[in-house]
């Protein structure tokens, strides 16, 4: 009797095959199929791994939290009382800003300089004075209607100055401290004091003026300016430290006045 299974052997036989071989091409391919199928296991045991290892970091990692830096209140500021290990003791040299209300608004700027040194720095000295529209007088008017007068008075502090560094070898040497200068200045009815670091030096005043704004428009008049005339008058005028410039703006007069005699040093004349 002739069955299924025997034509398949009967064919196998023709065809040089054992009864239940497969075909070359059929083999490649399960081995493949196999390969495959061992990689994406071994891939999936990988990660499985890797997971419970990173999970484990992160639990036995402590919290990181990022905290902004405090804010310091510029106020607050203060200079140590020894700088750079320098043996002078340094005060707290600290200006209190602010705008204080004048009682009246006609100033003789001369005699108004003891009053706003005492809002500089203790060891303060006056390097500047500048007056923008003042009369013959002496007396600056705050309050004219027609112009706008200001008075600006700048004082600096003297500097700390390097020295040897204490511990260390000769020749190492601390830093030398410069402090800002504090600006006093009457404008309408206030007086308003601040301090600056970044202002630019400029002629500094080797001592406070010995002459006084009425002087010094004194000698101007003496040369012809006009008295009733308002002027520009700056001291020091140049980096010799002892001299006034005095100028009227439109009627082209400009003089130097010397501090220590209180005349004309030199003079462009009046036009």
């Amino acid at each position: 009797m002739i069955t299924k299974s025997t034509i398949v052997s009967a064919g196998n036989e023709r065809n040089g095959k054992p009864d239940g071989a497969i075909s070359k091409t059929s083999a490649v391919v399960l081995a493949l199929g196999a390969g495959f199928l061992g990689i994406g296991i071994g891939v999936v045991a990988t990660c499985a791994v890797l997971m419970g290892r990173a999970s484990s970091f992160a639990a036995a990692a402590p919290a990181v939290s990022v905290q902004s830096a405090p804010r310091v209140d510029p106020g607050k500021l203060a200079l140590p009382d020894n700088i750079g290990e320098n043996s002078v003791q340094n005060t707290r040299r600290q200006v209190a800003a602010g705008d204080d209300p004048l009682s009246q608004t006609q100033v003789d700027v001369s005699a108004f300089l003891a009053q706003a040194k005492s809002r500089a720095p203790a060891g303060s000295t006056l390097s500047k004075l500048h007056v923008h529209f003042v009369g013959a007088s002496g007396v600056v008017d705050l309050a004219a209607p027609s112009y706008r007068a200001t008075v600006t008075y700048r004082f600096s502090q003297p500097s700390i100055p390097a020295v040897q560094k204490s511990g260390a070898p000769p020749g190492v040497m601390t830093a030398p401290v410069n402090f800002p200068d504090t600006f006093v200045t009457l404008e309408g009815a206030l007086m308003r004091v601040r301090s600056n670091a970044m202002a630019s030096a400029g002629p500094r005043a080797k001592s406070d003026p010995h002459c006084t704004i009425k002087e010094v428009w004194s000698a101007a008049i003496a040369d012809g300016a006009p008295m009733d005339a308002v002027a520009d008058i700056s001291y020091p005028a140049d980096y010799d430290g002892r001299s006034w410039s005095f100028n009227i703006e439109g009627v082209k007069f400009h003089e130097t006045i010397d501090d220590k005699t209180c005349k004309r040093s030199t003079s462009d004349g009046a036009f």
